[in-house]
């Protein structure tokens, strides 16, 4: 059921086609992040002010204090506990950087050059979630989100890696199929 409310099917399917291997290994780390954070941040940014004057001028909602309105806008509520905005779309944008975030520590230590390793890396990082647990867990429609979306992720570049031919073919297939049955024991 958690993979049907809130939009979370559309997200799953864009998450699994959501690949940025080929840009990580065209672009320098720097390059790759500074690029998504222009992507995202400046029109998030605008609609997320937007609501909250919207809603303070039309419906009377008080301002909230930036200890919650700087981790929204940032896109880093998670870690604050703080609300989702946007009628409660923005947690895609969440997983979404987070995982910018982790290909990027992936170049760094030179793992996305071994592409063969990738399939297993992306297995083991589907463990790690699993083992420590859900994350976020505050109160929200679905505690544990990203642990429960972010190995779609993996899922998509893996299916990239084989569409490219740049894993081999079984090992890809068998990581895809492990990643969605740990994701299914959630």
């Amino acid at each position: 059921m958690p993979l049907c409310v809130g939009g979370a099917a559309g997200g799953v399917l864009f998450y699994i086609r959501l690949h940025h291997t080929h840009v990580l290994q065209a672009e320098t780390t720097i390059e790759f992040l500074i690029k998504r954070v222009f992507r995202i941040y400046p029109l998030y940014i605008f609609a997320v002010l937007t609501e909250v004057f919207l809603g303070s001028m039309v419906h009377g909602v008080g301002l909230p204090p930036l200890s919650i309105l700087i981790p929204r806008l940032l896109l880093l509520g998670d870690f604050f506990d703080t609300g989702y905005s946007l009628g409660g779309v923005d947690w895609t944008l969440r997983i979404e950087i987070m995982f910018y975030v982790f290909m990027a520590a992936l170049k760094s230590t030179g793992l996305l050059k071994r592409s063969d390793w990738l399939p297993a890396v992306f297995v083991l990082c589907t463990g790690v979630l699993h083992m420590v647990g859900p994350f976020p867990v505050f109160a929200g429609w679905s505690n544990g989100y990203f642990t429960l979306y972010g190995p779609f992720l993996f899922i998509g570049s893996v299916i990239y890696l084989a569409e490219h031919q740049i894993a081999r073919k079984k090992y890809c297939i068998a990581s895809i199929v492990l990643i969605f049955l740990r994701s299914c024991s959630w």
